[in-house]
């Protein structure tokens, strides 16, 4: 089915890694252009890796490296998106930053000094990429803008109060901004997913797993008790959460779709 993305100009923040670097590999499946903005560009290439597997692939993709928390360097970001591409069309607001703790702490034991970067990254940077990109988009016919929440912020966790905090903000954005762009034919929608591996998590399993004794132990039962949670009884991966931020970008599949939240998490959250 053609998803009448062909040729689209598709910008992704947070881009070279987990679901940002899956979604750039989905949208160029369907033959759109992308420009993965990202700091970390996964290679020490002169091309970064992330790009360079869309190119090698037949497709077109460039890297640019903007802090998304400066609106000159988004502005940047669009001025080199439209340099090489001509046009855009499409926005996915992906970025964020993680906790430095690979457990989730309590509120009252998180470190107030990482709120600034969760905040700033997530939020800011969504702002940021939705007023600089959104605009164009607002005075070039429309478009699609893409916002990453997460079910943390629908159904609440203990452990991850800020963050969920900062992503139920994107959620209220999201449907402030669908209501004031859609005259202007930019649809803004938001996926929202649960729990997803990544190759990050991945690799840390492995080490705490080849540790053995009490911590491989207590890891395996936390996600035992996880899995419960669960209807589908498995975690998402990053080509799940792609394939529905693609499909709900697309103007064949979702055209008459915007201010929307859609889970993307197993049954984890149902309503």
């Amino acid at each position: 089915m053609d998803l009448g993305l062909a040729g689209q100009v598709v910008v992704i923040t947070g881009g070279a890694n987990g679901i940002g670097r899956a979604t750039a590999q989905a949208f160029a499946r369907e033959g759109a252009r992308i420009v993965i903005a990202d700091i970390s560009d996964g290679a020490d290439d002169d091309v970064p890796a992330a790009a360079q597997e869309i190119v090698e692939a037949g497709g077109e993709a460039i890297f640019v490296r903007p802090d998304v928390t400066s609106m000159s360097e988004v502005e940047r970001l669009r001025d080199q998106a439209l340099e090489a591409f001509g046009r855009l069309d499409v926005l996915v607001n992906n970025a964020a930053k993680l906790p430095t703790s690979t457990t989730a702490p309590f509120f009252w034991d998180e470190d107030p000094e990482e709120w600034d970067g969760l905040i700033d990254v997530a939020l800011k940077g969504t702002l940021n990429c939705s007023k600089v990109i959104g605009d164009h988009l607002r005075q070039n016919g429309g478009g699609s803008i893409v916002n990453l929440s997460s079910d943390s912020a629908r159904r609440g966790e203990q452990r991850e109060t800020t963050y969920s905090a900062v992503k139920a903000a994107i959620i209220g954005f999201t449907q402030s901004a669908a209501i004031g762009l859609g005259p202007a034919q930019v649809r803004v929608n938001c996926v929202s997913p649960g729990r997803t591996i990544t190759e990050r998590h991945d690799r840390y399993r492995a080490d705490i797993i080849a540790q053995g004794g009490e911590a491989a132990a207590a890891f395996e039962d936390r996600e035992k008790r996880a899995l419960k949670l669960y209807p589908l009884r498995k975690f998402g991966r990053p080509d799940d959460v792609a394939n529905v931020i693609v499909g709900i970008a697309s103007p064949v599949m979702s055209g008459h779709v915007t201010g929307q939240i859609l889970s993307v998490n197993g049954g984890y959250h149902v309503g």
